[in-house]
């Protein structure tokens, strides 16, 4: 109310509009057009450009058919997009080599951010035990949950999809009988609304339409202060 009685009808700023670069392997592929309306739902508003390879790796030679590395890759869409934001993940495909992956990633990060963008990094999921490289993939999620500590600028920029994707012990029903031999348990459901929910597909890798929903949420919350949002 104004000091002459009248209402005020100033109205809040609109939130920015964001450019959102979605860059990484078949998990982004799999879940960036859910993270990207849930974003536009949330009032996040933005426009999305999205460079994610079913196969991607961050040390592979072909990058999506071409005859690009990631890291040229990622300059391109970074020229071309111009983004203020960068979501990024790579999981466990050919974890071998740890001065290679180290290499890469320090040098996409410094890339976007010499760009003048943000880059969120995704600490992987884990997958399921029945998955013939289950231990080849681990070192991957090791990796960037540790990533802060190499990288001190990555603090207070990741998001955990592993929280996405994993129950609580309490939460956790399995499929089938058997022993629960390892931390990767087989099609996990989350107990929500009382209801069971499958957040893995049988590859044990990829997520289901809930699991998408999970990782969108857990992304969303993480970015809200991009916007301002509280």
């Amino acid at each position: 109310m104004s000091a002459t009685g009248c209402l005020n009808t100033a109205t809040r700023a609109e939130p920015p509009t964001k450019r959102v670069l979605f860059f990484g392997d078949s998990i982004m592929v799999a879940t960036a057009p859910t993270i990207a309306a849930r974003m536009t739902a949330k009032g996040m508003r933005a426009v999305f450009a999205y460079g994610a390879d079913n196969a991607g790796t961050p040390v592979q030679r072909n990058w999506v058919g071409t005859s690009h590395t990631p890291r040229q890759e990622l300059q391109r869409l970074l020229d071309s997009f111009d983004p203020d934001i960068v979501i990024a993940n790579f999981a466990g495909h050919e974890f071998s080599n740890w001065n290679a992956w180290d290499s890469a990633i320090d040098a996409m990060s410094k890339a976007i951010r010499d760009s003048g963008a943000v880059v969120y990094w995704t600490i992987p999921p884990y997958i399921g035990d029945r998955y013939v490289d289950a231990d080849q993939w681990e070192p991957a999620v090791w990796y960037f949950a540790a990533l802060p500590n190499s990288d001190p600028l990555a603090a207070g920029h990741m998001v955990d999809w592993r929280t996405a994707l994993r129950p609580q012990k309490d939460q956790v029903f399995y499929e089938g009988k058997g022993p629960y031999k390892s931390r990767f348990a087989y099609n996990l459901l989350y107990i929500e609304d009382g209801k069971g929910r499958k957040v893995r597909l049988t590859d044990q890798i990829h997520p289901t339409p809930d699991g998408k929903d999970r990782i969108a949420r857990w992304t969303t919350w993480a970015l809200r202060g991009e916007w301002g949002i509280p």
